[in-house]
């Protein structure tokens, strides 16, 4: 099962996206590093081996970037 996120930036920078439960707690670091100007689309699977799978549930996607001033919030329902 998986989840495509996706996001656009205007120009180059650092850009993190993590996964967030209902607690708060940082559940799966999704991709980090400098991204060029344009749109993306960054597939989230649920499952990722040996005891690592998402449960059902409420998650939040945060996509931060300081240079940018961008502190977005996109929720995922995982459901079977």
């Amino acid at each position: 099962l998986s989840t495509t996120i996706s996001f656009s930036i205007p120009e180059t920078a650092d850009v993190s996206l993590t996964l967030v439960d209902e607690l708060g707690r940082v559940v799966r670091h999704i991709a980090s590093g400098e991204f060029a100007p344009g749109p993306y689309n960054i597939r989230l699977d649920r499952s990722v081996g040996a005891g690592h799978d998402l449960p059902n549930g409420f998650y939040t996607c945060e996509l931060r970037s300081q240079k940018l001033g961008i502190y977005s919030k996109i929720a995922i329902l995982a459901t079977e």
